[in-house]
C-alpha cells in the first residue's frame, strides 16, 4: 500500500509536468474500478473542467452508484496562482450543493506566500471553525503574518501565532522571527527566528547563509546554521545541527540540482560521509533512497523506483531492507498503458506484488475519457464561455453585471490576490473608478458554486 500512495503522487506530479505545453488534452471524466470478484466495480467517478489555461477550475466527485458527494471548485490569480478553493458536499434532499469549506492563499511581490486561510462552514455560509493568516506592514522595512482561530465555542478570533519578517534596502529578507501567544500569561512570547546574511539567489530561495535559533530561558539557542554555495549546476548547503548546550550534533551536506531533479543528503561521519537521503528523476526514471544509520552502522535502506514512460509511471518497486541485507517489506505495481492517437492516456490498468517470485495480481483500472484540447492563453475563463459576467470590459471604472441571482457576493482582487473591492449586496451595475489601471480578478459567489472572471481596468 505505501508502494500505491507513493506511486500515485509521483504519477500526479508527472502529469502536471506533462501538461505545462501547448495544445495539451486533459480529461474531463475519470472513472476508478477496484477487482471484485474477478469483475471490474466502479469505485468513484470523477468530472473535471479547466479554465483556459489548463489549470483545474472544477472537480465533482461521484461513488460507485454515481451519486454526487462532493465538488471542488477553484479560483485563480491573473497570474496563475491558485488563491482560493472551494468544497461543497451534495445534499440529496435538497439536491443542492452546500458549502463545507474554504482555503484561500496570498502571495507577495516576490511570489513567495503572504498568507493562508481555511474555513469550514455549516447551514450555507455560517462559519464554524477558522484559522487566517493575516498580513500587515508595522514599518516600512518589515512584513507581519498573524495567525488567528476562530472557534465555534466563543464565535470570536484568538491570535495564536505570528511571525515578522524584516527586509533590507533591497527587499531582501534579513530574518524571520516566530512567536506564539502564551496560554498562561495571554503575552506574546518569542519561539524561534532564522536570520539571513546574504543571498546567493533570493528567486529560488537559496542564501548564502541561514541560522535558526530557538528562544528558551530569555536565551537565544541555535539549533542549526547553513552555508550555500553554488557548485557544477548545483546549490551546496553545509547544514550543522546543534545539541541544547550549544555543542554541535551533526553536519549535513544537502546537494540540490538547480533544475529539481536531483537531491542528495550526507551526513559527516570520521573522515567521510554517510549518505542519509536521495533523489534522482530523469525522463524515464525516479530513485529515491533512504538510510538510517546508528553511528556508522546502517540500520535501515528504503528504495523506491519508478520506471516512466510518456509522464506516466509504468513499474514501481519498494524494498525496505536491515543491516544485514534482509528484505523486511516488498511490493512490487505495474501499470498496463492505453493510448490514443494523440497519446491521451485512455486506460491505466495497475497490477501489484508483494513477493518477488508471485505473480501480478490486478487491482485498481482508471478510465480517462471526453478529453478537452488546451491552448496556452493569457488570463482567466469566464465563467465556461466567451462572454463576460463583467461588462464593458476593458472599462474605465463603471461596470455592469450580467445575471445577477439574489444573495450573490463580489469579491475583486489584484494580481497578487490581495482584496481591493467586497460586496456583499450586488447590484447590476458598480463603480470601481477609484482602483489603479491593471488587471483584476472577480468572484461572484453564492451558496452553489464561484465564477470567476478577469476584468482589465484600463
Amino acid at each position: 500500500m505505501k508502494l500505491i500512495i507513493k506511486a500515485v503522487a509521483v504519477c500526479n506530479m508527472l502529469i502536471c509536468t506533462a501538461n505545462a505545453q501547448e495544445n495539451v488534452f486533459k480529461p474531463t471524466k475519470e472513472a476508478v474500478y477496484f477487482r471484485a470478484n474477478e469483475e471490474w466495480k466502479l469505485s468513484s467517478l470523477y468530472h473535471y473542467t479547466y479554465n483556459q489555461n489548463g489549470d483545474q477550475v472544477t472537480k465533482v466527485t461521484k461513488n460507485g452508484s454515481e451519486v454526487p458527494m462532493s465538488k471542488d471548485s477553484l479560483v485563480y490569480s491573473t497570474n496563475k496562482e491558485n488563491i482560493e478553493h472551494y468544497y461543497y458536499i451534495w445534499d440529496p434532499s435538497s439536491q443542492k450543493w452546500n458549502p463545507s469549506s474554504k482555503e484561500t492563499y496570498c502571495y507577495n511581490e516576490n511570489g513567495e506566500s503572504c498568507g493562508h486561510a481555511s474555513y469550514i462552514y455549516s447551514n450555507g455560509w455560517v462559519l464554524d471553525f477558522a484559522t487566517e493568516d493575516v498580513r500587515s506592514f508595522p514599518q516600512a522595512d518589515e512584513e507581519e503574518v498573524k495567525t488567528r482561530v476562530y472557534g465555534s465555542d466563543g464565535k470570536q478570533w484568538k491570535d495564536m501565532t505570528k511571525y515578522l519578517i524584516k527586509y533590507d534596502a533591497e527587499r531582501k529578507i534579513v530574518s524571520k522571527t516566530y512567536s506564539f501567544v502564551d496560554p498562561v500569561t495571554k503575552a506574546w512570547t518569542y519561539s524561534s527566528r532564522i536570520s539571513y546574511n546574504g543571498w546567493l539567489d533570493f528567486e529560488n530561495d537559496v542564501p548564502a547563509k541561514r541560522v535558526t535559533e530557538e528562544y528558551k530561558n530569555n536565551e537565544w539557542l541555535p539549533q542549526d546554521s547553513s552555508t550555500f554555495e553554488e557548485f557544477q549546476n548545483l546549490w551546496i548547503e553545509t547544514r550543522k545541527t546543534f545539541n541544547a548546550d550549544k555543542s554541535l550534533k551533526e553536519i549535513l551536506k544537502i546537494s540540490n540540482s538547480k533544475d529539481g531533479n536531483y537531491r542528495d543528503v550526507m551526513k559527516a561521519w570520521n573522515n567521510g560521509w554517510l549518505q542519509i537521503s536521495s533523489y534522482d528523476r530523469t525522463d524515464i526514471k525516479v530513485t529515491t533512497t533512504h538510510n538510517e544509520f546508528e553511528d556508522d552502522q546502517l540500520l535501515l535502506n528504503e528504495k523506491t523506483i519508478y520506471d516512466i514512460e510518456k509522464g506516466q509511471v509504468v513499474h514501481s518497486i519498494y524494498i525496505s531492507t536491515i543491516g544485514s541485507g534482509e528484505v523486511i517489506e516488498y511490493s512490487e505495481a505495474e501499470h498496463e498503458l492505453v493510448y490514443d492517437d494523440k497519446d491521451n492516456l485512455l486506460e491505466d490498468i495497475a497490477s501489484i506484488r508483494t513477493e518477488s517470485t508471485a505473480s501480478y495480481t490486478q487491482f485498481r483500472k482508471t478510465v480517462y475519457s471526453d478529453f478537452v484540447e488546451i491552448g496556452v492563453v493569457a488570463g482567466i475563463e469566464n465563467k465556461g464561455n466567451e462572454e463576460s459576467i463583467i461588462y464593458p470590459n476593458p472599462g474605465t471604472g463603471i461596470f455592469n453585471i450580467r445575471n445577477l441571482k439574489a444573495g450573490d457576493q463580489m469579491i475583486i482582487s489584484n494580481a497578487s490576490g490581495v482584496k481591493v473591492f467586497e460586496s456583499a449586496a450586488l447590484k447590476d451595475n458598480m463603480d470601481l473608478s477609484n482602483l489603479t489601471s491593471g488587471i483584476y480578478l472577480v468572484k461572484i459567489i453564492n451558496n452553489e458554486t464561484v465564477i470567476s472572471d478577469k476584468l482589465v481596468i484600463e
